[in-house]
C-alpha cells in the first residue's frame, strides 16, 4: 500500500531521534488509515530508509516506552506480527495536542 508518511509538529516534542520519529509517523500513518502496520521490517527500510536492523530496535523502543502496541493478526492468509501506534501517544509527551 502506498500512501504517505504524516510527520505532525507534536512528534518533534516526544524526544525521540528523527529516524524513530520517522519510523512511528509510519506506523502512526498506517494507524490512521484504521488498519496496522504489518509489511515487517523490510517494509519499514523500503518506505524510510531506516535500515531494517535499526528498525527493529526503534520497534522495540517504541514498544517499550507504549508508543506502539505490537499484536499477532491473520493477514491475506499468514499470521503477521501487526504494529498499531497508541493513539494518545501525543497526550503523553505534550501538553498542547
Amino acid at each position: 500500500m502506498d500512501q504517505f508518511i504524516k510527520v505532525y509538529r507534536w512528534m518533534a516534542k516526544t524526544g525521540l531521534s528523527p529516524e524513530e520519529i520517522l519510523v512511528y509517523a509510519l506506523i502512526n500513518s498506517f494507524t490512521e488509515q484504521g488498519i496496522g502496520y504489518f509489511a515487517g521490517y523490510d517494509g519499514i527500510q523500503e518506505r524510510t530508509g531506516v535500515k531494517s536492523r535499526k528498525a527493529r530496535a526503534i520497534v522495540q523502543k517504541l514498544v517499550q516506552i507504549g508508543a506502539v502496541e505490537q499484536s499477532k493478526q491473520f493477514v491475506y492468509g499468514q499470521t503477521k506480527n501487526v504494529l498499531r501506534s497508541v493513539l494518545n501517544f501525543a497526550q503523553i509527551f505534550t501538553n498542547d495536542v
